[in-house]
Parts: structure tokens; C-alpha cells; sequence
């Protein structure tokens, strides 16, 4: 409810925020200030400016003379809630410090403001109120279960309502209530179940090669001949135990047949025949010695070329060293691109 300006300006008039004894601290000095700002708002009826200077007065430095003007600048803002609960709350500081004009005052301007009041009800079902953790609030501040289903003052204006619970999804509205005695209710909605939280996801570590493997590209690239040299070096030493074996029979039966016959002429069957196998035993000997060093020899030049190389591609470069398998015996040849 408004009221004119030259009641307004009357009544701050006779407004004082602090007892007849002298405040010193630097609180209350602000807080007079402030007081003094604020009257000189409300006589211009700037309330906007005016209210906010006046309850932080009341804040930083108490007194029924500033509760008082704040309540009739709230009465001439529009908030007929806010100024007629200030009003009453005079009426009990005043009588208690024995100021019957304030008490006259503040009954006088609550009374006409309580015929129109704007009140609000919240209305909580009960399988929504007896939720684990419920928590409902009216434009920030918790309303408390007592008053739930209650018509409640309230000021003018745009009202937000949440509700929330453990486990469910918040619920939001806003109700616009009007002046000069608006009735309005808000019934809370059942609530949502929440969604489960994410489970956490292990950080993907890279997978690097195995202890004694070697990476998939340097297999590719040499995986294949150093296999192969490692092959052709088993057999090039068999080989060459082969054809030792047969050196040394070779060379002991050409020295039995020696010793029977000369070497121009020879007239004992048994001596003809271990010679010619001496011959037969040193032919075999010259060609697997010579195949197993031939062998050897590029199981030798693959591995130490096999590095960095498409598997089953020829050494990088120049030259390379190839088996040479001949009737009467073996050997190496370089080969290469010039």
C-alpha cells in the first residue's frame, strides 16, 4: 500500500536510527550515514534507492527508529509482506523499550496493510515430502515443513520455487502473485529419477611391443632373411661336419691302398678298390665342405644385411655375397648392381 509523500516526509521526520547516547565506532557511524541517505531517498520517494541503505543500516547497527523507516519504505515500495512483518516486529521492540508513538505507528500501518496482503501455498504431496533429503525453497530461502499447504504472506511479484531430493532430478517453477490481496498455490510435481553417474573409463594406456619381440615393422623389414641366415648357417656347419668326415676317410683309406701298391702300378684287388674309394670319399668331401662354406658364408651376409630390409628383398646397396654349387666343389661370388 502507498501512502502519500507528506505522510511519508512526517513520518521519517521523527525518525532517529540510534539511542540518545553518542555512537562512536566506525559501524554505527556507517550506519547513520546510511540512515540519513536512505530518509533523504524516501522523501524523494526514490524507494528503490532508498531501501537497500536503510536495512543495511538496520543490518550494521540495529534500532526500532531505522526497522521503522525501512518498514515504510517497503510499505512505499509495493512489498506489503516484507513492510508489514518490519511493522510488527516495531510494535514488539517499541513497546518493550517504551516508545508508544512507534508502537502507535507501526500497529496503525500494519493494520491497513494486513487487509491486503498477497499470499502464496506450496503444497508438497506426501510421497513427494517424505523423499530422502527433500529440500524445498522459495526464492532461495528453505521453507520450512510446518508451513507447507499454508497461505503465506508474500510480496508482490515473481516468486521461483525449487524442490530437490538425493537421487532425482531437480523440479523448477515460478508463480507470478499480484497485489492487493492475490491468492495463489503451487503444488510440487513428483520428481525424476536422476541418471546413474557416468562410470568412470580407465585411461587407455598404448600397447608397446613384448619383452624380446620385435615391433611389427622391424619384423616385417627383417624378420624373413635373418630366419633364412640363420638356416643356411645350420646347414653350412653340418655340411662342413659332412665333408670333414669324409676328408679324413678319404685320406686314411688312400694312405692303406699306398701302402700296399706303388703308385705305378698295383696288382691287389683290395687296394685298387680302397683307393678308388678314397677317390670317391674325397669328391663327396670337396663338394659338401665346399657347399658348407658356402653357406655359411651367406647365412653370415644376410644377417648382418638384414636390417631395415623388406623381408625377402635383396641387401640395400652395392653388393652381396651368393652361393656358387659347382660338380666339383662350391664356393662364394659377390654380386651386385653397378
Amino acid at each position: 500500500m502507498h501512502v502519500g509523500g507528506a505522510v511519508v516526509v512526517v513520518a521519517i521526520a521523527c525518525l532517529s536510527s540510534v539511542p540518545a547516547v553518542a555512537q562512536s565506532t566506525d559501524k554505527a557511524a556507517t550506519a547513520e550515514s546510511l540512515f540519513q541517505e536512505g530518509k533523504l531517498r524516501m522523501a524523494a520517494h526514490d524507494f528503490a534507492a532508498a531501501c537497500p541503505k536503510l536495512a543495511e543500516s538496520q543490518r550494521l547497527d540495529p534500532s526500532t527508529g531505522t526497522l521503522t523507516a525501512l518498514a515504510l519504505c517497503h510499505e512505499g515500495e509495493g512489498k506489503s509482506a516484507s513492510a508489514w512483518a518490519e511493522f510488527m516486529e516495531v510494535v514488539v521492540l517499541a513497546r518493550k523499550d517504551g516508545r508508544a508513538d512507534r508502537e502507535k505507528l507501526a500497529r496503525t500501518h500494519a493494520a491497513a496493510l494486513e487487509k491486503t496482503l498477497s499470499r502464496l501455498s506450496i503444497v508438497v504431496p506426501a510421497a513427494v515430502g517424505t523423499l530422502d533429503g527433500f529440500v524445498i525453497r522459495r526464492d532461495g530461502e528453505e521453507v520450512g515443513q510446518a508451513t507447507w499447504g499454508s497461505a503465506l504472506p508474500v510480496d508482490p511479484g515473481v516468486h521461483a520455487i525449487e524442490a530437490s531430493a538425493r537421487g532425482k532430478l531437480a523440479w523448477k517453477t515460478t508463480v507470478m502473485v499480484g497485489p492487493m490481496g492475490q491468492k495463489e498455490t503451487v503444488t510440487v510435481a513428483p520428481l525424476e529419477d536422476a541418471p546413474p553417474p557416468p562410470t568412470p573409463r580407465a585411461a587407455a594406456v598404448p600397447e608397446g611391443p613384448s619383452p624380446g619381440k620385435a615391433p611389427a615393422g622391424e619384423a616385417a623389414a627383417g624378420g624373413g632373411p635373418r630366419v633364412l641366415a640363420f638356416v643356411l648357417g645350420g646347414v653350412g656347419i653340418a655340411a662342413l661336419g659332412v665333408g670333414s668326415y669324409f676328408g679324413v676317410e678319404a685320406i686314411t683309406k688312400s694312405q692303406g691302398a699306398k701302402s700296399v701298391c706303388s703308385p705305378q702300378s698295383c696288382t691287389s684287388p683290395s687296394a685298387v678298390s680302397e683307393n678308388n674309394t678314397a677317390k670317391t670319399y674325397a669328391l663327396v668331401s670337396d663338394f659338401t665342405v665346399g657347399a658348407g662354406v658356402a653357406a655359411l658364408g651367406v647365412g653370415v651376409v644376410l644377417l648382418l644385411t638384414s636390417h631395415g630390409n623388406a623381408a625377402g628383398a635383396p641387401p640395400r646397396g652395392g653388393a652381396h655375397w651368393a652361393p656358387i654349387v659347382a660338380r666339383e666343389g662350391g664356393g662364394l661370388a659377390l654380386v651386385g648392381n653397378f
